[in-house]
């Protein structure tokens, strides 16, 4: 993933814009995994760079990217203590396409489900 933060010319904010490598044929929870903790380390090294340069430069990526992981941790957990809605299931096992759609019909889709 590439990350580009750009700066208001009159100091009044930032914007981080993220280029997501190719997603197909990859396994979303590694996939959302990595990416948090890109972000993760970038928007912390950021943040600590505003606040206090000297500060920022004895901070490692290593330190941000536990502190990432541990927060991954907790998230990860929370997504997995969602339960997958029954119609979700029936959807992967029925092959008749008039049902699938009657089943998405009936469903809404979370990341916290598209995790599970």
């Amino acid at each position: 993933m590439y990350q580009k933060n750009i700066f208001e010319k009159d100091g009044s904010g930032i914007y981080t814009v993220s280029i997501a490598d190719d997603v197909e044929k990859v396994n979303p929870i590694e996939y959302y995994k990595k990416s948090f903790i890109e972000m993760f380390v970038n928007d912390n090294r950021l943040i600590l760079n505003l606040k206090n340069k000297n500060l920022s430069a004895r901070i490692s990526d290593d330190f941000l990217i536990k502190k990432a992981e541990e927060e991954w941790k907790e998230i990860s957990d929370e997504f997995h203590s969602v339960s997958i809605p029954p119609s979700l299931v029936k959807l992967l096992e029925t092959t008749k396409k008039s049902d699938q759609i009657k089943l998405l019909k009936l469903s809404s889709l979370s990341p916290q489900i598209i995790l599970n």
